[in-house]
């Protein structure tokens, strides 16, 4: 058999395989006392929008289920000497969540599974800054409108993000681009860059109104708590 059609077969016949063991998991785990679901950035090297997990995400998307989407290390790490300086805590993670992010943006996933609720956490690594350039990049380059219509900023105000971000502008520039009421008040614990306290200043830094949201109403809406 051509090797191109034997690797069609093994992802065909893995998607049944993850469609089987998907299917109903995540009412049994709602049943159980679950709250949401976590994921890395990405599976082994796998975007989290290839095909081969859209059983999951159709279940995800029928609950509504909240879903805390982990960076870790990104594809190609090797080849950016993250383990130098342990770039990967500062820079790695961040280019992790921005690609993961940006990927499932301009390919239509939140137009597919419009109820599911992916939170980006660390502010949403670069998104918020990069806002714009997403946008001017959609109205200039065919590839970055080919699979969306709205422009991607329409997509970041979406998504939900958490405060673990260490500065006030950083945070502030957060909450423009997802809205006060897409963003959550996060930890990193137990992460050795965590500060629990540090950060819960930082979300009561923000104004009354936001800061109220921040830190705790939007996570009981969220995750219905």
């Amino acid at each position: 058999m051509p090797r191109g059609k034997e690797n069609i077969r093994t992802a065909s016949a893995g998607s049944r395989r993850l469609g089987d063991a998907g299917r109903g998991a995540g009412r049994r785990a709602r049943s159980d006392g679950a709250l949401g679901v976590a994921t890395l950035a990405n599976i082994r090297g796998r975007d989290l929008g290839d095909p081969l997990f859209a059983p999951v995400w159709s279940e995800i998307d029928g609950l509504g289920l909240p879903v805390f989407v982990h960076p870790t290390i990104p594809p190609g790490g090797r080849d950016m000497r993250l383990d130098e300086f342990s770039l990967a805590t500062p820079v790695g993670f961040m280019v992790d969540t921005t690609l993961a992010f940006a990927r499932l943006i301009l390919s239509g996933f939140f137009d597919r599974y419009p109820n599911a609720k992916l939170i980006a956490p660390h502010g949403g690594g670069t998104l918020p800054y990069l806002s714009g350039r997403l946008d001017r990049s959609h109205e200039t380059i065919p590839a970055c409108r080919s699979a969306i219509k709205a422009p991607p900023s329409t997509y970041l105000r979406r998504m939900f993000y958490d405060s673990v971000v260490y500065e006030p502008r950083a945070l502030a520039m957060c909450v423009a681009t997802g809205g006060a009421d897409n963003v959550l008040y996060g930890t990193d614990f137990p992460h050795n860059v965590g500060d629990m306290k540090g950060i819960l200043a930082l979300v009561g830094g923000l104004p009354a109104d936001q800061a109220r949201k921040v830190a705790g109403d939007n996570a009981k809406r969220i995750f219905k708590i």
